[in-house]
């Protein structure tokens, strides 16, 4: 036989089993590496489509996970209050002020309807999702650098009363009027505009700005100002004619005690107001000549005549309002036994000496302007100055017992003008009550044309005194508590930042994870299915051994 011949009788490797040949390259127990490799790369196909339907089913999950979870938009606007006393948590006319106040009802409820976002949630949602807070860097670094410090464990009581007192002391240097307001809305299919949600944030602060001016008075001083309401000629044409005078009287007086108000605020002896460039002691001048040139002459008129319309009405206005007089002068009293026992209590413990003692001293010598004082001591009871007292000892000793003297003057001067009137009621009642004694028609006559002439033009001139004090309180107001009129400065514009419910990195372990089991189980599977296929033909190969095996290559299945 020849050498061509007997190699043609040698089984070549192309026409050996699969099993055969894998048996040769490697065995059970040392597995190679490279025909595996060969075998997914004849599965290459399979293996892209397998990772192309997992790539297909994650963008879908990914899809529905967007649109399911809600995203969180975070809208702010930072801004800085220009009234003095903001940073001290007050308004400038002295009323309190809080961080609250810009997003309070009222205010939300106006922008909500004026931007008509009941289409997008209700106003609870809306309002739970607003709230102020305030910004300082400076003192946020400040805190956390006085936390740090009190954190040490061996701090002694000592050093941590000085750390609190220094950390004190520093942030009061702090202070400051910048805040943010932050509007946190969690969306998911109806999503509000974010140039609407910047408009909402800009309206919610001008609100603010024009409530605290206009219906708050932040930039009025609190200081009642009488106003045109204050009388009603209508009404006092209807009244008889003392009564008519003693409510003009009354509305004077009480416009001289707003003009004395606006006296003591600073700068306002020098303004001008009107096209007459009236003063404040001019607005005063020309109410005493009201009161004595044209209310008191004819009041006096009528005293001395008696004219009336209804006697039996008039008698009983004018004594009823000699019993209100009566009544808070007896109350004025009892205030200044309060003041001066409460002064008295002070200075006895200050010197102590027992109350009791120094209270019977007192009954029993009887002398001096406050002798029968202590009497009413029981009746308020010793709970009531005690408390007086542990005010007063944590003050200033001097300023409590100077702020207790002036309380207790103060008092006393409205003593004095409660006797006054006591004496001016009296006496009118005495001279109505004989008026039909010394009636005489033709005077009363004269008079009443002197009354209708005079009574229109002293009340325009009321009226007219009313709206120049009202002009002096806005002119103050406006030049000393704000000269710009603003109340509220936007620092850094509305910005909206929108958070997603599902983490980046949480969303990029699960596409790693995922497609790892993809991958994985792609892998096992055609292993298996290799393996499978192999022992099916081995055993197809036993029972025909004369039976030729094609290349795997032919037998990629899909």
């Amino acid at each position: 036989m020849s050498d061509r011949e007997s190699r043609k009788n040698e089984p070549t490797t192309e026409a050996r089993p699969p099993a055969e040949m894998h048996t040769e390259i490697y065995d059970d127990e040392s597995i190679a590496i490279w025909p595996k490799v060969m075998e997914l790369w004849h599965f290459r196909r399979t293996i892209a489509r397998a990772f192309g339907g997992a790539i297909g089913v994650f963008l879908l999950g990914l899809a529905f996970v967007y649109v399911w979870y809600p995203n969180q938009k975070t809208a702010q606007v930072s801004f800085r209050l220009l009234f003095e006393g903001a940073e001290k948590g007050q308004y400038p006319n002295g009323m309190p002020f809080g961080p609250s106040d810009i997003a309070s009802t009222p205010i939300l409820e106006e922008v909500y309807k004026a931007n008509k976002l009941e289409q997008y949630g209700g106003f609870e949602g809306f309002k739970s999702g607003l709230f102020v807070q305030q910004s300082n860097p400076r003192l946020e670094l400040l805190r956390s650098t006085f936390l740090a410090k009190l954190a040490d464990t061996k701090l002694t009581t000592v050093d941590r009363q000085r750390i609190e007192q220094e950390f004190e002391a520093r942030s009061k240097g702090l202070s400051s009027a910048d805040f943010q307001l932050l509007f946190v809305r969690t969306e998911r299919f109806r999503e509000m505009p974010a140039t609407l949600v910047q408009k909402t944030l800009a309206d919610i602060l001008s609100t603010y700005a024009k409530d605290a001016d206009q219906k708050k008075g932040a930039l009025k001083y609190r200081v009642a100002i009488p106003t045109r309401n204050m009388v009603r000629k209508d009404l006092m044409d209807e009244e008889d004619y003392i009564v008519s005078l003693d409510m003009l009287r009354i509305a004077v007086r009480r416009l001289q005690g707003a003009v004395t108000a606006l006296q003591s605020l600073p700068g306002a002896n020098v303004v001008r107001v009107g096209p007459t460039g009236m003063t404040l002691t001019d607005a005063q001048s020309n109410l005493d000549d009201l009161l004595q040139f044209r209310i008191s002459p004819m009041i006096g008129f009528v005293r001395a005549i008696g004219v009336t319309k209804n006697a039996a009405l008039t008698i009983q206005y004018l004594r009823n309002q000699l019993f209100t007089i009566n009544l808070d002068r007896d109350a004025a009293k009892g205030q200044v036994q309060v003041y001066e026992n409460s002064l008295r209590s002070y200075l006895q413990q200050r010197a102590n000496l027992p109350a009791a003692s120094a209270g019977s001293e007192a009954r029993s010598s009887g002398s001096g302007g406050m002798g029968n004082v202590p009497a009413l001591i029981p009746q308020l009871g010793d709970s009531f100055f005690d408390r007086l007292i542990e005010l007063g000892t944590k003050g200033d000793d001097t300023a409590y017992r100077q702020t207790m003297v002036n309380k207790s003057t103060d008092v006393g001067m409205r003593l004095v003008d409660f006797e006054k009137e006591r004496s001016y009621y009296e006496d009118l009642i005495s001279v109505f009550e004989g008026a039909s004694k010394r009636s005489n028609p033709a005077v009363q006559k004269q008079f009443l044309d002197v009354f209708h002439e005079r009574y229109p033009k002293t009340f325009e001139e009321l009226l007219a005194t009313i709206d120049n004090v009202n002009l002096f309180y806005d002119t103050l107001s406006q030049q000393n508590l704000n000269p710009t009129s603003l109340l509220v400065e936007i620092t850094v514009p509305p910005s909206v930042n929108t958070e997603s419910s599902l983490a980046g990195s949480r969303l990029l372990v699960v596409a790693v994870v995922y497609f790892l089991f993809v991958g994985g189980g792609t892998i096992i599977g055609i292993f298996v299915f290799a393996r499978f296929r192999e022992e099916s033909r081995s055993e197809i190969a036993a029972h025909a051994p004369g039976t030729t095996h094609p290349h795997p290559e032919q037998h990629e299945t899909v």
